[in-house]
Order: C-alpha cells, then sequence, then structure tokens
C-alpha cells in the first residue's frame, strides 16, 4: 500500500500500466506515482518504483523521486503519470506532466521525457532526455538540435519502444493545436 511521503512505500496515485521484467522466479514490476515521494524537501512530485519478486520474497523500492522546485542542475519535469519503458541500452524511460522550469514565453517547458539509469539502484535523480515547450515553430527553431521538443504538452499518452529502437509517444495537444506526434533516437537529438 502507497502512503504518500511514508518511509516504508513513498507515492501515490499510481495510475500508470506496470511494466514486467524478468522469467522465472526473479522478476520486476516497474510502474510510476503521479505524486507522492519524499518527506524531505519538494521530491514529493511522483516517484518511479521497482516491486520486485524472488525466492527471497517480495521487495519494493524507490528508484526515483520527482522533485517540483527541480534543484540546479536536476531534471525539471515532475508528475510522470504514464509509466515507464524499457529501452534497448537496458534503460527505464518515461514522461512528466509538468515542468518547474520556465523560460522566457514562448518557450515554456510542458513537462519532458525521463530516463532512470539503473533497475535496481533507490534514490536516482532522473535524466532529462528531452524537454516539451507547447508550442510549434517553424523556420525559427531554437531547440531542433538541443533537448527541447518543440510542440507538444499534455503528455497523456505512454512512451512506446519502436522496432527500430526509437522512442515513440504523441502528445494530446500543442503543435498546430491539436497535439503532436515524435520519435526519439535514444542517445541522440530529437527528430
Amino acid at each position: 500500500q502507497f502512503g504518500g511521503v511514508s518511509d516504508l512505500v513513498p507515492g501515490s496515485s499510481p495510475r500508470s500500466k506496470l511494466l514486467a521484467h524478468g522469467t522465472g522466479a526473479s522478476w520486476a514490476l516497474y510502474g510510476t506515482t503521479e505524486t507522492g515521494g519524499l518527506v524531505t524537501g519538494s521530491r514529493q512530485s511522483g516517484t518511479v518504483f521497482r516491486l520486485g519478486h524472488s525466492v527471497s520474497g517480495v521487495s519494493y523500492l524507490m528508484l526515483a523521486a520527482f522533485d517540483s522546485t527541480s534543484p540546479a542542475g536536476s531534471f525539471k519535469g515532475y508528475n510522470p503519470r504514464e509509466g515507464v519503458v524499457l529501452g534497448p541500452d537496458g534503460r527505464l524511460y518515461g514522461t512528466t506532466r509538468h515542468s518547474s522550469e520556465a523560460v522566457s514565453t514562448p518557450w515554456q517547458r510542458q513537462g519532458g521525457i525521463f530516463r532512470i539509469e539503473s533497475l535496481t539502484t533507490a534514490g536516482q535523480l532522473p535524466t532529462e532526455v528531452a524537454s516539451f515547450t507547447g508550442y510549434s515553430s517553424f523556420g525559427n527553431t531554437p531547440g531542433i538540435n538541443s533537448s527541447y521538443l518543440y510542440g507538444g504538452y499534455n503528455i497523456g499518452i505512454p512512451l512506446t519502444v519502436g522496432s527500430d529502437g526509437h522512442l515513440l509517444g504523441a502528445a494530446q495537444q500543442g503543435g498546430l493545436g491539436d497535439g503532436v506526434l515524435y520519435r526519439v533516437k535514444i542517445g541522440s537529438e530529437i527528430q
């Protein structure tokens, strides 16, 4: 049972589909909670968790907690709602619905794509893969070769991994107004 900001099982509002990984007697389920997390600071804005099963029993591990105030150098997204996928590089990837970093208008960051480096290490900080702005930009695309993913927001559709190993997803709004599809090559720029 999730306890919000409990030290035993932190997190609340688990809304995502679970990712199953492993075989035989040793396997794990991975997922996200939209809120909850650590008691300290503002790291109460969602978690990535692992529920592991082995011959010795079941264990819970909070892999990462999101911070709505985003200290310097950390990932700015929070409220991971759509779960995680396992990338071909063996890392977990997911999306957040919101971002604490606002850049000058009209380029407002509206959540992003994150990466979790290890499947078994507690207390990690999510790594930013890409950020959403919510606005379309033609002609002047300042972020086309950076980690900004211009043109989408309200990420309400889970990521998937394509047959080519790229991350595929959709934003319900943005672009020209009615949403965008996106593809992210792992270890490269957004396409």
